[in-house]
């Protein structure tokens, strides 16, 4: 029995401390969204009225910015955050709360499989990654996607993923 011990402290060894790190803050992450989703889909779903929740400020800065240069871009990528955000907060809420649910598990499956070094909890994060940036495609009309929002998403999935191939080599 001791020799299991030891090579069990070994493998142990064999863990480089970045990936440790990398998926402590994974791990941080994922209980997050989960208690989040998990206590929404428990709570009454929000009433969000779009002109109650902006006010009349709000329209008398988005007609300044209309005059100024480069203010109609401004305001459609504003108008597509905007859609975006309504759009999970009325018709979405509960699908997106389950679609973040599902994200979550597979996370979490991919943490485990990294922790444990094997090379497919690498290939399972990818899978989590894509459903974190593209799964609002599975609950919402397009023309409700925000391109930045997206973007933003696919930014930080691809510095993690990249993180985490840099200690794909350690992996087994």
């Amino acid at each position: 029995m001791e020799p299991e011990i030891i090579e069990h402290y070994e493998e142990q060894k064999d863990r480089p401390p970045f990936l440790i790190v990398l998926l402590v803050l994974t791990a941080l992450n994922l209980v997050s969204s989960l208690y989040n989703s998990v206590t929404g889909l428990l709570s009454e779903k929000p009433v969000v009225d779009r002109e109650q929740t902006l006010g009349p400020e709000f329209e008398e800065a988005r007609d300044e910015i209309a005059t100024q240069e480069g203010g109609e871009e401004a305001l459609e990528m504003l108008d597509g955050v905007l859609n975006h955000f309504f759009y999970l907060m009325t018709e979405g809420y509960y699908a997106n709360l389950i679609l973040q649910i599902i994200t979550v598990l597979v996370g979490v499956l991919a943490v485990v499989l990294l922790f444990k070094m094997k090379k497919l909890g690498f290939h399972v994060y990818l899978i989590y990654t894509l459903l974190g940036v593209f799964g609002f495609y599975l609950i919402m009309p397009a023309a409700a996607v925000s391109g930045i929002i997206i973007f933003a998403f696919a930014v930080m999935g691809g510095i993690m993923a990249l993180l985490y191939a840099i200690n794909f080599k350690h992996l087994k």
